[in-house]
C-alpha cells in the first residue's frame, strides 16, 4: 500500500477540532469513554465551522461534539506527544476521516447526529435548562435581531432586544449553576457556549453595567469563530 495512502496520524485533523458524534458512538459515550465533561453541545441555528470544507454551517439540529483544549478547538483527547488519548475507542468520524480522500466522512455529516437527549432521559429535569435557552433565547431568533440591526435604522430598539437575550441566556446558566452546583462542569455539554461567547467574533463585545449585561458592535466584523474561544 502506498505511503501517501496511509494516515500517520500526525494530528493535523485533530488540531482543526473534536469530532461530532453520531448514534454508532452512543456506546462509546455510554461505556463511560467520552464524559460529559469532555462534550459540547452545539446548538440548533449555531454557527460553526466544517473542519473539512472550512465553510460555515448552521445545522437545523442540535448535536454534540467533543471539546477542545487549552482554549482552543484542538480535540480534548489529542495530546502532541502520545496521539489520540482514547484511539482505540474513536468515534465514528475519526475512524472514517482521512485527509487525502475525505469523501466517507463527508457523507456522514449533518446525519444522525448524536444529541444530549440521546444520552439523558427526556423526564430528568435538567434538560429544561436547554429546552428554556432554545425556547426564550434560541439562535434563529438571536441572528434574526442581528439581520435587522444589520439593515435597519432602528438600532436602539433591536439592540435591546439582543441584550435582553443576552441577559436572559446568562440568567438561565446562572439557575442552572445554582441547582447543579456539583456538576457544573456539565454546562458545556448541556447548554453549549454561552450566548456572548458565539457572539464576540462578530465584533460584538459585552458590557457588564449597573443595569446588568449589554452589548455594542465595535467593528464591522466578519463571522469567523474559527479563531474564536471555543468555550
Amino acid at each position: 500500500m502506498a505511503a501517501d495512502s496511509q494516515c500517520t496520524r500526525c494530528g493535523t485533523c485533530c488540531r482543526n477540532g473534536g469530532p461530532a458524534l453520531h448514534q454508532l458512538d452512543r456506546e462509546t459515550v455510554v461505556n463511560g469513554f467520552i464524559g460529559p465533561h469532555q462534550m459540547i453541545t452545539i446548538r440548533k441555528g449555531e454557527p460553526v465551522i466544517n473542519p473539512i470544507t472550512g465553510a460555515l454551517a448552521y445545522y437545523e439540529t442540535d448535536f454534540i461534539k467533543i471539546r477542545g483544549r487549552d482554549a482552543s478547538w484542538t480535540c480534548l483527547f489529542w495530546q502532541d506527544d502520545e496521539g489520540c488519548g482514547i484511539y482505540s475507542n474513536r468515534p465514528q468520524e475519526c475512524s472514517l476521516l482521512f485527509c487525502r480522500n475525505p469523501g466517507p466522512v463527508t457523507e456522514i455529516m449533518g446525519r444522525n447526529f448524536l444529541t444530549v437527549r440521546d444520552l439523558i432521559p427526556p423526564d430528568e429535569k435538567i434538560l429544561t435548562y436547554l429546552e428554556r435557552l432554545e425556547h426564550e433565547c434560541g439562535y434563529p431568533e438571536v441572528f434574526n435581531l442581528i439581520q435587522k440591526l444589520n439593515t435597519s435604522d432602528d438600532h436602539n430598539n433591536i439592540s435591546a432586544q439582543l441584550t435582553h437575550l443576552l441577559q436572559k441566556d446568562i440568567s438561565i446558566r446562572s439557575d442552572f449553576y445554582d441547582t447543579y452546583s456539583t456538576i457544573s462542569n456539565w454546562e458545556l455539554f448541556i447548554l453549549g457556549r454561552p450566548l456572548f461567547k458565539v457572539l464576540a467574533p462578530m465584533g460584538y463585545r459585552i458590557h457588564q453595567g449597573e443595569n446588568g449585561p449589554s452589548f455594542s458592535k465595535d467593528s464591522d466584523s466578519d463571522l469567523n469563530i474559527s479563531h474564536s474561544d471555543p468555550e
